[in-house]
């Protein structure tokens, strides 16, 4: 499972590495922005 965040939310990133996600990868948005996300893996149940 994989779940995207921006690099600006840190209580997230540490929610969902609390929640067992693994920090893999970053990706450029499309958007106007052209936002940064970190992406988050975890093994599904």
């Amino acid at each position: 499972m994989r779940a995207w965040s921006d690099v600006i939310l840190i209580n997230a990133h540490r929610l969902y590495q609390s929640a067992g996600f693994v920090k893999n990868g970053d990706r450029i948005c499309n958007d106007p922005d052209k936002s940064r996300e970190f992406g988050f893996w975890k093994e599904p149940l």
